[in-house]
Formats: C-alpha cells, structure tokens, sequence
C-alpha cells in the first residue's frame, strides 16, 4: 500500500464503505431473539430476549477479518498495479479477447461516468435543485436522463476515436515489460507460506 504512494488516511476513507457494510451484517449474525426465560440477554422485549453467545461472536469477529483480509488484497491489486497490467496478466492465463476489451471498455467509462455525475450534481446544486424533496426528483431524474444520454455520446466519440486509429476488432494498449529477480520471488514465496501460515492458526483458534 505505502509503496503505492497510498497514505494511511486514504487508506481509511476506501475501508469506510465495507467496514460499514460489514458491521451491519454481522450485528445481525451476533445478536439474535430467543424466547428461552432462562437465556442471559442484554435486552428485554416483549418476552424476546436479546442474546449473543460465545460462539456467535467468535463467528462474526472471524466473518469480518476474513472480508476486510479480502478486500484489504483487492485494495492493494488496485493501487499497486495498473489496469492495463491486470488485462496482461489475464491475457497470459488465456482470458477471452472479448472480456478484455469489456474489462477495458468499462473502466475506461467508469471515469468517463464519474466526471460526467460530478459535474451534473454540481450544475443542480448551483441550481438549487436540492433544495427541497419536491426540486430534489425531477432533478435526480434529470441527471440520469442526461448521464444515459451523455454515456451514448461518449461510446460513440470513443468508437469512432477507434476507427480512426485503425480499429479492426481489438484493442492494442502499451504494456511495460517487467523483470523479476531472485530477490523479488524469493520474497513472494516468503509472503505466500506466511498466508498459509496465518491461515492454519486461523482455523485452529475459530
């Protein structure tokens, strides 16, 4: 993360999102309702008693290392690696051309998009189309209107940007052609049997 030039707060505000998401979800695993009298609980409702078992709790703090190991991994293929990369890589495992060209199609308008919704929210806001819940749907189904209209124009522009580069079904991009030491794999298989070991002490405490 840090070699990508990624700072910690950074770091932070991209885990906001799924830390969010996981929280939820798992007060849901934790806590459940039980009608046993005899249960020690937290809460009491209308003869429900609210409770969160040993097991349970194992369960969830294990659910949410897990998911933030993962998107932890996927955060860091994100900031540490160009697109274009990651299409080489799958190229080399022999992924469709078709789904490459998707993959590089779609990330490119994903920005195009972005760009596109920020400047349209802000043309609402200096409108003072927001300011209110009856202003605030029209404007919100205007911005769409004109994002999917927008998209359109923008695909079109971008094929025939296309064609006019000699276009003739797939897209060649520049890729940097990288050297591996000893150095470097020898870290990689260090860090891989430290994955497996962590993970064999995982499932042996939970």
């Amino acid at each position: 993360m840090f070699l990508s030039g990624a700072s910690l707060t950074y770091y932070g505000r991209l885990l906001r999102m799924p830390l969010a998401f996981l929280l939820l979800g798992t007060v849901t695993i934790v806590f459940s309702f039980t009608k046993d009298t005899e249960a020690t609980g937290i809460i009491h409702i209308m003869g429900y008693t609210l409770v969160a078992t040993k097991a349970a709790l194992l369960y969830g703090l294990n659910l949410i290392l897990t998911a933030l190991g993962a998107v932890s991994c996927l955060y860091f293929l994100i900031l540490s690696t160009p697109f274009t990369d990651l299409l080489l890589v799958l190229k080399a495992v022999h992924c469709p051309e078709i789904l490459l060209e998707l993959l590089l199609l779609i990330y490119r308008f994903i920005f195009l998009l972005y760009d596109m919704g920020e400047k349209l929210d802000c043309a609402v806001k200096s409108r003072l189309g927001n300011r209110s819940l009856k202003t605030a749907i029209p404007a919100v189904a205007g911005v769409f209107q004109m994002l999917f209209i927008g998209s359109i124009r923008k695909s079109l522009k971008l094929y025939d940007a296309m064609e006019s580069r000699c276009y003739d079904g797939k897209i060649q991009v520049l890729t940097k052609k990288y050297t591996t030491s000893v150095k470097e794999i020898s870290l990689l298989v260090l860090w891989e049997i430290s994955m497996v070991i962590i993970c064999l002490l995982q499932r042996r405490i939970f």
